[in-house]
This record gives structure tokens, C-alpha cells and sequence, in this order.
């Protein structure tokens, strides 16, 4: 069966491949097409029906299903606009939003860290669609990491980002407060996206989104670290 998968797989990436290239190799400039690029890449992809049935409800992924509202919502970060910038998505799902940002915005790493494998073998096979396809046409191309674990557990690979995103409608509530505690050991001016309030005097609500997400309009927030003296 894990032979069969692997090949079925494979064969998903070969196919995938040929077409978005072909459509990339049609236009001069891949940051004028790229949200085109990034929904032919996941247009059959879908994180939420994949997810349905692991475990528990709270691993169900909530997705954006249009590119273009990751874009929108990673737009209100100035940690983004600033070369050599590290981006992370605590339960990347799919990738959507890791590609998306390695494509639009000037980072040298962007991490995803995923729990469920389906979703995190998916993001894999986007990866390297997305380093044959679109980082040969970047100007200075991140390094991009997926991997498979539990966010918490694994905090020493994310406590350095500048920026985090992090969808936990359906996340449970000692989850979400250990992770509130390791958010306030970030460094002072770190970006924090995410789908739930932290109440803590560490993290300042700098701002409030809404993006239409899966699942309907959905309102973001996104705090700053900032260390009292």
C-alpha cells in the first residue's frame, strides 16, 4: 500500500508539474501571475475534506480557499517587508500560506509545521513543485521547511520567527495556552496572526482582519511581542 501511495503520489507531482510550468513559462514575470500559479498548484487540493476523520474535531484544517486572502492578511505585517525576514504557520495545513508567502514577500525561511500527515505529504509534494517551477524565476528564493510535528513540543524550531500565523478555531484550550506561553518568550516586535484572542501583557493588539476563509468571514488579529522593561 505505501509502495502504491508513493507511485500515486509521484505521478500527481509529474502531472502537476507539466501543467504549471507550461502556464508559468507562458508569462515573463512569475510575480505578476503568481496567485494563478498558487491556485493551479492546490486547485484540487482540499486540507478541510483531508483532515475530516484524524484523531479528533480539533485537527479538522480550516483553509483560505483563494490565495488571495492569505496575501491580504500577511500584507498588515512590516516584519514581511523586511529582507531576511523568517516566517512560520504553526499547523500549515496544505502550505498554502508558506508558498504564498515565499513567493510575494522578501523572507529567507518559511516553516510550516503540521501535525496531520496527510495534509503534511500534500505540502511536501507542493514544495517541490514549487522549487522546479516558481524559485528558479525569484530573485533570491527561501528556504522552505515543512515538518511533520507537534507545535508545541517542537517550539526550539519556531521561537525565532518574526512573523507566526496560526489558525486554531478548533484547537483545544491547554494547547492554546501553552502556546500563549511561548509567544510571550518571543522577542520584542515579533508578528502574531492568528484566529483567536490572547489576552496577555506581553502580546499588543496592534490590529483586526477579516478574510474569507472555508468556513465563512472570519476575523484575524494580529499581535506584537512586546517585553516590558
Amino acid at each position: 500500500m505505501k509502495t502504491e501511495n508513493n507511485f500515486l503520489l509521484k505521478t500527481f507531482i509529474n502531472q502537476r508539474e507539466k501543467e504549471i510550468k507550461s502556464f508559468a513559462n507562458a508569462h515573463e514575470s512569475i510575480s505578476k501571475i503568481s496567485f494563478n500559479v498558487l491556485e493551479m498548484m492546490f486547485k484540487e487540493a482540499n486540507g478541510s475534506r483531508l483532515s475530516l476523520g484524524y484523531k479528533a474535531p480539533q485537527y479538522v484544517y480550516g483553509e483560505f480557499e483563494r490565495i488571495e486572502e492569505y496575501y491580504k492578511l500577511f500584507s498588515n505585517s512590516n516584519n514581511l517587508k523586511s529582507p531576511m525576514s523568517v516566517f512560520c504557520d504553526l499547523g500549515s495545513g496544505l502550505g498554502k500560506s508558506n508558498l504564498l508567502v515565499a513567493t510575494m514577500f522578501p523572507v529567507s525561511q518559511s516553516i510550516g509545521i503540521e501535525y496531520v500527515p496527510r495534509l503534511h505529504h500534500v505540502a511536501l509534494a507542493q514544495k517541490q513543485i514549487f522549487e522546479n517551477v516558481i524559485s528558479p524565476r525569484l530573485e533570491k528564493p527561501p528556504q522552505i521547511i515543512f515538518q511533520r510535528n507537534d507545535v508545541v513540543r517542537c517550539s526550539d524550531q519556531w521561537l525565532h520567527s518574526d512573523v507566526v500565523f496560526i489558525n486554531c478555531v478548533t484547537w483545544l484550550k491547554k494547547p492554546l495556552t501553552r502556546l500563549k506561553k511561548l509567544f510571550e518568550e518571543m522577542k520584542s516586535g515579533t508578528e502574531i496572526f492568528t484566529s483567536n484572542e490572547f489576552k496577555s501583557s506581553y502580546l499588543h493588539l496592534t490590529k483586526e482582519i477579516t478574510c474569507e476563509a472555508n468556513w465563512g468571514l472570519k476575523k484575524f488579529y494580529l499581535y506584537v511581542v512586546r517585553k516590558q522593561n
